[in-house]
This record gives structure tokens, sequence and C-alpha cells, in this order.
């Protein structure tokens, strides 16, 4: 193993990220025009700098046009950095300049997946299990395309044939367990997630399942999850649309009931269902993360960063109960430090929900700061000068 860029490989294989990047900060000194070393460098960044990987990709590229592996790294710095449209054209270079390969396929298949380009996700993950059938990352990528067009049946005889060839595999695990849930069978997701996490306690694809699944068993979430699944029947170019039509109709619904009271048997309950719906999509699962404070397996899926976000909102929540209902009945007037308290709370709650919003933990935290501010400034507001109704 003296060609530095096979020891890079190595580190690599066994997830020895900065071992690897000490040892291509030398090679690339040594040979700075080397393509394939700043294509191994992109992806070793990619575990820990998305902007860094895709610079080292692209000089890559520069450095080769040629090179097959540079383009797939771009592709796959851009889409782990959350740029699936700029990730495709990466992609579709690299099978051309390669076309007889397997993982070009499965990079290609997952870009197009992240669009929500299912059919298309499809035809290339088949393309590669042409070429090789019995490649994972194919494989489970024409699972996971299966199981978002509604072909549930379809979806698990791929995967499980994935489990045949690959049973130690965790991602073929994640896999299963993502077609499992989304198929509505929350037990058998949770016990292949775990058995995933089990071989690789690192998996966040797996971890981020169990957690789906966990929240699966607070009803209201499982309702989400029965109507996520409905949404799938949809094709992608409308599914963003949903939410929006939801409040159209409830602000409909809204009006026809002020102006005909009569109706409000069968409106008032389509109003509270619809509702539900529409707040759920956004907070249903920071919501059900406060059950899972509470479970054992729940707490440690959550991760640290999760545990404290979800305390918090609890601390705001459990204040704008106490300050708000306590503060209405006491002595001391502090119910509007128990109004900003809830709102504070539901404040937090969307900020928890925006997942792929950037620098989401500095929004999150300033907002915490400032909810909690106005919290303060609102009680002492209401000890000076208690408020008259």
């Amino acid at each position: 193993m003296n060609d530095p860029a096979d020891r890079v490989r190595f580190y690599i294989s066994q997830q020895r990220y900065q071992e690897a990047l000490k040892e291509l900060a030398t090679a690339i000194a040594q040979r700075p025009q080397d393509a394939e070393l700043h294509a191994l460098r992109s992806h070793c960044l990619i575990q820990v700098d998305h902007r860094e990987a895709i610079k080292a990709a692209e000089l890559a590229v520069s450095l080769e046009p040629d090179l097959a592996f540079a383009h797939y790294m771009l592709a796959a710095a851009r889409d782990s950095a959350g740029k699936p449209k700029q990730a495709e054209p990466a992609a579709r270079q690299a099978l051309a300049l390669r076309p007889e390969w397997p993982d070009g396929y499965a990079m290609l298949a997952g870009v197009l997946a992240r669009q929500a380009k299912w059919p298309d996700a499809l035809a290339q993950a088949e393309e590669g299990l042409r070429v090789d059938p019995n490649h994972e990352g194919c494989q489970r990528q024409r699972a996971q395309a299966l199981s978002f067009m509604g072909k549930d049946a379809e979806a698990k005889e791929a995967v499980l044939k994935a489990l045949v060839d690959n049973p130690g595999s965790p991602r073929v695990h994640a896999e299963m367990g993502w077609v499992s849930l989304r198929a509505g069978n929350y037990r058998e997701a949770e016990a292949h997630f775990q058995e995933a996490l089990r071989i690789d306690p690192t998996n966040e694809r797996a971890r981020l399942g169990l957690l789906d699944a966990l929240r699966a068993r607070f009803i209201l979430y499982r309702a989400l999850l029965g109507f996520a699944a409905l949404l799938r029947a949809l094709p992608a170019k409308y599914q963003g649309s949903v939410g929006f039509i939801l409040f159209l109709i409830i602000r409909g619904a809204g009006e026809i009931l002020a102006s005909n009271h009569g109706l409000a048997p069968v409106l008032v309950p389509i109003l509270v269902i619809l509702g539900t719906m529409f707040l759920m999509r956004w907070i249903g699962r920071p919501v059900a993360n406060l059950s899972l404070l509470f479970h054992p397996l729940g707490r440690l899926a959550l991760g640290r960063e999760q545990r404290i976000e979800t305390w918090t909102m609890a601390g705001f929540l459990a204040a704008g109960v106490l300050l708000g209902v306590g503060g209405w009945f006491s002595p001391l007037k502090v119910w509007p430090a128990g109004v900003m308290a809830a709102v504070g709370w539901m404040l937090l709650t969307l900020a928890s929900a925006m997942e792929t919003r950037q620098n989401r933990r500095v929004f999150f935290w300033s907002l915490a700061v400032f909810s909690a501010i106005l919290v303060v400034i609102a009680t002492y507001a209401s000890i000076v000068s208690p408020p008259k109704l």
C-alpha cells in the first residue's frame, strides 16, 4: 500500500477521515496536480465541511475533466450540502464518462430521489442493476423509489432481496425500516432501524427513521404519517401545494360558518380535523419529541442537541400554562407573561421543525433568548402595573 491514494481509501473504509485528511495533505503537497487526490479529499471533507468538499471536488474536475470519479464526488458533495438540483449535472457527467458504473447509477438515482423525481430515480436504479444485479446502492434506491411511488409490495420485495444479498448492511436494514414505515408497519420498521444502529451506531438515516417509528406511537403523529402516505400518491409538483390548499379550505369553511351558524354541526368537526392536519404538518415532529423525552430508547435516539431543544420547548410550554392559568387566578396578574411564553413555545416549535434551514441552531437559540427576555419583561410589567380587564 505504497500509493497514498490506496492508504487514503483504506482510512475511508475504516471511517478514519481525519487520518485520511492528514495523509492527503502530505500527498497533495507532493502532487498538487493529482485530481484523484483532490477528489478523495472531497470525499473526506463531506463528513466535516460541505463547502470545502465542493471546492475540492471542483478543483479535481478542473484538473482532470475526463475523470469520472471527480464528477462523481462533485455530485456527492453538492448533494450532501442539500443541493441535489446542482448535483444532477455532475452525476450525469460521471456516467457519460463511465457508462457501465453501477455506483454512478446509484448516485444519479439518489440525486433524482432528493428532487422527488421518483420514476426517473427508479429507471436509473434499474439501469444500474442491469450492470450489476447485486449492487447494494442501486437495490436500495430502487426500493426507495418504489416505496415513494406507493408500490409497497414491490418495494418490500426489492429490499428483501437486498437483505438476502447484504444481510449485515446497516444501510439495507435502514432502507427496510423506511419501506416498512411508509407502509404503516411501525413495529417492523422500529426493529430494522434498531438492527441498523446495532451494526453501525453512526448511521444517521437509521436514527432519524427510528425517531419517526417511535413518534408513530403518538396517535396524532401516526395520522400525520398516514396523511404523508396519501400525499405520495400525488405527483411531486403538487405535493408542496397541499398545505396552502388546506389553509384555503379552512379559511373558506370558517367564512361559511360565520355567515351560517346552522352548519356548525357539519363544519366544526371538519375545521378541527383540517386544522389539526395543517398544524401537525408543521409542528408534528417537535410536539411528538416531547413524548420521546420520557421513552428510554427515544431519549437516546433524539441525541443530545435535540433533547436540549425539546426540554427548552417543554420549559416554555410549562411556563405558558403555569403563568397563564396561575397568573389569571393569583393576586399577581402575570397571565400576559404566560401568553408570551406560549407564543415563544409555538415559535420555537416552528423553528425546530425547520430541519433543512441553514444555521437553524443559531436561529432557534436566538429565538429562545429573545422569547425568554420578552417573558421576563412581561412578568415584570405585570407585577409593576397589573393588567386590567
